[in-house]
């Protein structure tokens, strides 16, 4: 009997259009930041930059930087964001 998972074959889809597939990438950054308390960054404390890149463009839409690792509702916001101010540029 054979146990092992099926194998997938063919191509992985890319994105059609612009917008229908965002790659989100976040990565703590390799530099120090002197900021305003209200960022809560410690001294010494590395921040985290979360950004998001349109597939087919490749094209940036939006980044944060947080004195934290990024959390869902993080990167909702700045998928919203990025949607709803690139959608606004257009008009």
């Amino acid at each position: 009997m054979n146990n092992s998972p099926p194998i997938l074959q063919g191509t992985i889809n890319s994105a059609r259009d612009p917008k229908y597939r965002i790659l989100i990438n976040q990565v703590q950054c390799d530099m120090f930041m002197v900021v305003r308390k209200k960022m809560s960054l410690q001294e010494g404390q590395r921040p985290w930059i979360t950004t998001a890149l349109d597939e087919m463009t490749n094209c940036p839409l939006g980044s944060i930087v947080t004195s934290h690792p990024p959390t869902a509702d993080d990167i909702s916001s700045l998928v919203r964001d990025s949607i709803v101010k690139v959608s606004r540029r257009k008009r």
